[in-house]
């Protein structure tokens, strides 16, 4: 199921309004339409689980059918393995590792 970013300004009562851009997405590249059921969340541990409406003025309504709070992020471990590459690209490999976390 698609998950978008909606500000928390944009959820007011028991709708949801998305944003233009992610209007066109959902819209011109996922072809969703009216009755089409996605999660949006705000960015504050809410996340919701909207049904599409109606579309005014480039900006596409929602109701919200269920809301689902996280408490905290998931911790991920993640383990990289690295064979030995020669010295420039194995500089640019421990940069981009560093810069991962």
């Amino acid at each position: 199921m698609p998950r978008f970013f909606v500000s928390a300004d944009n959820i007011k009562g028991n709708s949801v309004l998305i944003d233009e851009e992610q209007t066109r997405h959902i819209e011109k590249v996922l072809r969703l339409k009216s009755g089409d059921i996605v999660k949006v969340f705000d960015g504050n541990g809410n996340e919701y689980q909207v049904r599409l409406q109606e579309k005014k003025q480039k900006i596409l309504q929602a109701e919200i059918l269920a809301q689902e709070t996280t408490a905290e992020d998931l911790a991920i471990n993640l383990t990289l393995v690295q064979g030995i590459a020669r010295s420039e690209k194995m500089d640019f490999i421990i940069q981009k590792a560093v810069e991962l976390g």
